[in-house]
């Protein structure tokens, strides 16, 4: 059953876009994760045939699944979706139009002196009902205490300058998923956090930035050292390698990506980082051997290189599959992939395989070439003529010397290679195998070479049959093809 679904009131309403009310209402308020979550889950709630599981989100997402689940939980606050307690859980997308967050009565007497003391920190704000209603719904949902969202208010002005109510819960929300809401709690947090300031230093001197880590960057570094296990040591290896190659956004997705594959230590990273490397090179290889462009190797290897190496090819069987389509004009990776395909079902894996399988090709198209040549005929080499010479050598049992021969009557006639098994059939019937045999019967025989007219039907080919080189090889006698 599916992670993610649509309530009835969504689907009647039609939507399949974001409703300007969740950009303009919902929105504001919420964290980049949140955000993330919600738009991914109702993407695969819309579309059916994707796969739809907590997992999937989670791995897509890079995100633990508690994460994923806490972002739900917030939505269902927030009254977008209802999250059904069965196992495995299930989330229900709801109208943002008509959201369905519990009822609440606050007494306003409870929040009197938080509103006073927030007048107190912005005295040159001033909190509106909608904006205090907001802070009371956050501290009601996270259970978060009165004086700890107030130093979480003061600590975002003295340090990140921050007085609008929006920026002040995505950090208060952040802080709340990580446990953080009592007073004790948040105080504990900001000295963890301002303890991390040398060491956010160090990891931007090693990024090549220059500019001061603010809040956002030391709450980061908090998660990958307390929640994550990492050490400075392991965080610097990944740093150096994100440096001139997407700077500190590319490091908070590589440390997620890390924490995803269970690689802690720095001696894992490392290995990790010049694994991951390797695959990059050999996806830019691959598609330069094709002779074409992608903007985007992350998806080449995702979508492609990843899947080919899990099914057991060679990084070199795969370069050298990519040259090979790139001299039969199959310049994309979809092209491609049906040739990996062949390959796979033949058992080719490894480079050396490939090379031989591909050394076989060229030697029956050698072989079918001298047919065509021997006849007069300027056509390249089919599929059908492949699978026509095959069934003369390997079914039918003629030598090469024999069909060449034959071939060679069929001089000026079209389709040579058709007349040719017109004639090799009538040799077959008669039992004429061997080359004198062959020459004695259609000289002496007329009556006999006159049972195979001359090939007079038109035959179209499709753009698969002339592009294709592959047959049935696993029960050719290649020795009988003559290089």
């Amino acid at each position: 059953m599916s992670f993610c679904t649509l309530g009835s009131d969504y689907i009647k309403d039609g939507y399949t876009q974001i409703d300007n009310v969740f950009l303009g209402k919902f929105l504001p308020n919420a964290s980049g994760d949140d955000i993330k979550v919600y738009l991914y889950g109702l993407m695969l709630a819309l579309n059916s045939a994707e796969d739809n599981s907590l997992e999937k989100l989670s791995l897509a997402l890079r995100m633990p699944e508690e994460r994923v689940i806490a972002s739900f939980k917030y939505w269902e606050n927030q009254g977008l979706v209802s999250i059904a307690k069965a196992h495995p859980l299930r989330v229900s997308y709801l109208s943002v139009k008509s959201p369905l967050r519990p009822v609440i009565k606050y007494n306003a007497g409870d929040y009197s002196i938080f509103v006073e003391e927030m007048a107190r920190i912005f005295p040159n704000k001033v909190l509106d009902e909608n904006e205090i209603m907001s802070y009371i719904d956050f501290m009601h949902d996270y259970k978060v205490e009165t004086n700890a969202m107030l130093m979480i208010a003061k600590y975002c002005q003295d340090v990140r300058g921050t007085v609008s109510t929006s920026g002040i819960l995505s950090v208060a929300t952040e802080w709340a998923k990580q446990g953080v809401t009592s007073e004790v709690g948040v105080n504990a947090h900001i000295e963890e956090v301002e303890s991390a300031t040398e060491d956010m230093r160090s990891i931007y001197a090693t990024l090549g930035l220059k500019s001061t880590p603010d809040i956002d960057a030391k709450n980061l570094y908090v998660r990958w050292t307390k929640e994550y296990g990492y050490k400075m040591d392991a965080i610097l290896v990944a740093a150096r390698a994100c440096k001139k190659k997407g700077g500190y956004s590319r490091l908070e997705k590589l440390m997620e990506e890390l924490h995803l594959a269970n690689t802690t230590s720095a001696i894992e990273v490392s290995a990790y980082l010049k694994k991951k490397d390797a695959v990059h090179d050999l996806a830019l290889a691959v598609v330069k051997n094709l002779g074409t462009y992608y903007a985007s190797l992350d998806i080449v290897i995702e979508t492609y290189i990843i899947p080919w190496q899990n099914r057991g090819f060679d990084d070199n069987a795969l370069l050298e599959i990519a040259k090979f389509c790139f001299l039969r004009s199959i310049k994309s990776l979809e092209g491609m992939a049906d040739v990996v395909d062949k390959f796979h079902k033949l058992g080719i894996l490894s480079a050396n395989g490939v090379v031989q399988y591909i050394a076989k090709q060229v030697a029956l198209d050698n072989s079918v070439k001298e047919v065509l040549h021997a006849a007069e005929s300027e056509s390249f080499v089919s599929h059908t003529d492949r699978e026509l010479y095959r069934t003369f050598i390997e079914i039918w049992g003629f030598e090469h010397e024999v069909v060449t021969y034959v071939a060679s009557t069929m001089k000026g006639k079209p389709y040579p290679m058709s007349a040719t098994s017109k004639v090799l059939g009538v040799l077959k019937s008669n039992n004429v195998y061997g080359l004198d045999a062959v020459k004695s019967f259609l000289q002496k025989s007329p009556s006999q070479k006159a049972q195979a007219p001359d090939a007079t039907l038109s035959q179209n080919y499709t753009a698969e049959q002339l592009s294709s080189v592959f047959v049935d090889s696993t029960d050719i006698d290649w020795s009988k093809l003559k290089v």
